[in-house]
């Protein structure tokens, strides 16, 4: 739910409005300082961010005084990058001031008050407050319907953000009604080949997931899949999300149709300079009657360029030869993020992994790294 919760689309369209003010009426310390701090937030530096923020409201304030029109769009700018940095209490105190000095009929209102419903209803959820996030977003959702139809396009977002909080509590009937709504809002404003129609088809199978219906989401994903291919280019972020999203499917279904997802997500995701880490896990399958309860397996490998395991073997054991050789069929076919130097994709050698047999689940420690099955 976060990452769907977090997305800031709104607030980085208020940050240009801080703007409006005639540069007549501000000191060339305060667009200074507002540059810097738009800098800094679009740099994702969100610690000198809120510095820059903090300063820009301070100035403002001097040079225009505490009631002036501008000044809830800077309010909010800070209740914002305090939400991103997890001072839930600070943005909520920052929101709720520029929300007390937004006047009916004063310019950018309604962009300012979306704004606002939407940042209160993220620190609600973070803060396990559902239906005080619920009842912002239904707010919005009505003040957006009045304003510019049920059928708008920002409807369809906010009812995604809906669906989100009715599935951190389970509703999940309730979800999937949320998210046919919106998905039939974009496709009858963009069509139905649309990205934002493939966003909604992502949703759903990952809600199928969560109810554990694999091949619905398997449906799913691969419609989204389609659409999204259409639209852009191979290695899109969003097409390489829906690859990582399939292969986790396919491990969870048991189907060695993981394995070209996992490649292709491997071999086009921006991979950060590192050891290599483990990214997709195959469970062993054990043979029947088979003790391994509290045992362990001790495997030496090298991991090549594309993430592949070569060179695989068992160094120790506490478990039977039968259980050693079902962890080295499942082992041979994971999947790692290889090291990466300097931007470049290098085999290490001699890579060890720890499988681990503990209350009934498999562990899977690589160095100081973790999976967890």
């Amino acid at each position: 739910m976060q990452s769907t919760l977090a997305r800031a689309a709104a607030a980085i369209l208020l940050l240009s409005l801080a703007f409006a003010v005639s540069a007549q009426d501000v000191s060339k310390d305060f667009i200074k300082t507002y540059r810097a701090y738009n800098q800094a937030y679009r740099q994702g530096d969100m610690e000198r961010a809120e510095t820059l923020a903090k300063k820009t409201l301070e100035i403002a304030v001097k040079e225009l005084g505490p009631n002036h029109e501008k000044i809830p769009v800077l309010l909010i700018n800070l209740g914002h990058v305090e939400l991103l940095r997890g001072k839930y209490d600070d943005a909520e105190k920052y929101l709720g001031e520029a929300r007390k000095k937004i006047k009916p009929g004063q310019k950018d209102s309604e962009s300012s008050l979306l704004t606002i419903h939407e940042d209160m209803a993220r620190i609600y959820a973070s803060k396990k407050e559902l239906d005080k996030a619920r009842d912002e977003i239904k707010e919005a959702i009505a003040e957006r319907s009045k304003s510019h139809g049920a059928d708008d396009p920002v409807v369809a977002q906010l009812l995604s953000m809906q669906a989100q909080l009715d599935i951190a509590d389970q509703k999940y009937d309730s979800a999937e009604k949320l998210m046919d709504q919106g998905k039939q809002i974009v496709e009858k404003k963009f069509g139905k080949d649309d990205n934002r129609v493939a966003q909604f088809l992502a949703m759903q199978g990952d809600l199928a997931v969560v109810e554990k219906k694999m091949k619905k989401a398997e449906g799913l994903y691969l419609k989204a899949m389609a659409i999204l291919k259409k639209n852009l280019v191979a290695d899109d972020p969003n097409i390489l999300a829906l690859h990582r999203k399939l292969a986790n499917l396919y491990i969870a279904m048991g189907s060695d149709k993981f394995a070209s997802h996992a490649d292709t997500y491997i071999a086009n995701a921006e991979l950060r300079n590192g050891a290599a880490l483990p990214m997709f896990i195959i469970k062993p399958k054990l043979p029947a009657g088979s003790k391994s309860d509290g045992g362990w397996v001790l495997l030496n490998m090298t991991v090549n360029r594309a993430g592949r395991v070569k060179d695989l073997k068992v160094i120790e054991s506490s478990v039977s030869s039968k259980v050693d050789q079902a962890v080295l069929s499942a082992a041979a076919k994971w999947r790692f993020k290889p090291r990466i130097e300097k931007g470049k994709r290098e085999v290490q050698a001699n890579t060890r992994a720890r499988v681990v047999f503990r209350n009934g689940k498999v562990e899977v420690h690589l160095g100081e790294m973790g999976s967890t099955g």
